[in-house]
C-alpha cells in the first residue's frame, strides 16, 4: 500500500476517534428525559419539564393541602411519589401517570416525608417523625406490609437505596449533624461511612461504586461531594463557592445520576436563582439548562 495514502487513512481514522470521543465527553448529551420539581412559592403543585422540549406544565396539584413535599420518580419512570402536608400530619402518595389516579400508601397521624422507591418499585422507604426522632419506615408500593425498620434515639433522614437494594445510605445526627450512615435494607448492621462532613441527599450511582452527597463545611462552602465506595475515599466533585462565616456563596443542591452513571445533574443556586445543569462525570464539563427559581424538590428520569 502507498505510505502516504497510507498516513492518511490514518489521520482519518484518528481524527474520526478524537471526534467520537469529544462528543462521548460532551455534557450537552446528557440533556434529556423528564424532570419533575415543586417550587417554593407554589408548594402546592408538582411541575413538569421536558428537557429536550424546555416545556413545563403541571403534573399534579392540591389547593387543600398545606404543601407538597420531595417529588421521586418510580424506577420505571410510570410514577411519582410525594408526601402531602396538612395541618397536623404528611402521608406519602402516589400518582400514576398511566391513568393519572392518585392513591394514599401511609395513613398515619405522623409526617411522613422523603420517600425514596426500592430499585425493583416494590417498597418505598420514607422519614417518619414519630414522637421526638425521625425513623425509617419501609411500606410496599401498594401501601401494605409497613415497617418501621429503625428505632434508636437519633434522626434518621435522606435515605437511599443501594442499586442491588441490599443496602440504604442515609443521614443521621448520632454524632455529629449531618454524619453518613450505611444500613442494611432491614435496618440492620448500622455503619458510620463519615463523620467529618455535614451532608444530605445521598444518591448511589446505578453501578454502585459511587455515591454523591451535598455537603457543607465549616467555612460555609456547600458543594459537591463524591465517595468512592470501593477505595473509601472523598472526592469533590463540585467544590462551591468558598464563603465567609458571614457570606454564603453559591450553594450546589440536589445531585442526580441519570440511568447509565454517566451524567449528573444538580442545581447551582443563589438568591432566588436555582439554575439547573447536567455534567457528563467522565470528563466532568458541565452545561447550563435553565434557571428553575427558587425550587423545593426535584427529580430527574433520565430516558
Amino acid at each position: 500500500m502507498n505510505t502516504r495514502f497510507l498516513v492518511i487513512v490514518l489521520s482519518l481514522a484518528l481524527l474520526l476517534s478524537s471526534c467520537s470521543a469529544s462528543h462521548q465527553r460532551s455534557p450537552e448529551r446528557c440533556i434529556s428525559g423528564k424532570v419533575i420539581f415543586t417550587k417554593y412559592l407554589d408548594s402546592n403543585n408538582i411541575y413538569l419539564l421536558d428537557l429536550e422540549s424546555g416545556e413545563q406544565s403541571i403534573l399534579y396539584g392540591d389547593p387543600d393541602a398545606t404543601g407538597i413535599g420531595w417529588v421521586r420518580w418510580s424506577p420505571d419512570g410510570n410514577s411519582v411519589g410525594f408526601p402531602k402536608y396538612f395541618e397536623e400530619n404528611a402521608d406519602i402518595y402516589v400518582l400514576s401517570l398511566k391513568d393519572m389516579e392518585i392513591r394514599q400508601i401511609t395513613n398515619t397521624p405522623d409526617i411522613e416525608m422523603s420517600p425514596a422507591w426500592s430499585p425493583d418499585g416494590n417498597q418505598i422507604l420514607t422519614t417518619s417523625v414519630l414522637g421526638d426522632y425521625a425513623q425509617l419506615l419501609k411500606v410496599n408500593a401498594d401501601g401494605s406490609g409497613a415497617e418501621q425498620i429503625t428505632h434508636e434515639n437519633t434522626n434518621f433522614s435522606h435515605a437511599s437505596w443501594s442499586p442491588d437494594g441490599k443496602q440504604i445510605i442515609y443521614i443521621s445526627d448520632k454524632g455529629l449533624i449531618g454524619e453518613l450512615w450505611i444500613m442494611n435494607s432491614d435496618g440492620s448492621e448500622l455503619q458510620l461511612l463519615s463523620n467529618e462532613v455535614f451532608g444530605w441527599m445521598p444518591k448511589w450511582s446505578p453501578d454502585g461504586k459511587y455515591i454523591l452527597f451535598v455537603s457543607q463545611s465549616l467555612s460555609y462552602q456547600t458543594r459537591i461531594v463524591i465517595y468512592d465506595v470501593e477505595n473509601r475515599t472523598f472526592n469533590l466533585l463540585i467544590p462551591g463557592d468558598t464563603g465567609s462565616p458571614n457570606e454564603i456563596g453559591y450553594s450546589y443542591s440536589a445531585p442526580m445520576w441519570s440511568a447509565d452513571g454517566s451524567c449528573v445533574m444538580f442545581i447551582k443556586g443563589e438568591g432566588e436563582s436555582g439554575i439547573l445543569y447536567v455534567m457528563d462525570f467522565s470528563s466532568r464539563q458541565s452545561v447550563e439548562i435553565l434557571d428553575m427559581g427558587m425550587i423545593n424538590s426535584i427529580d430527574w428520569f433520565s430516558e
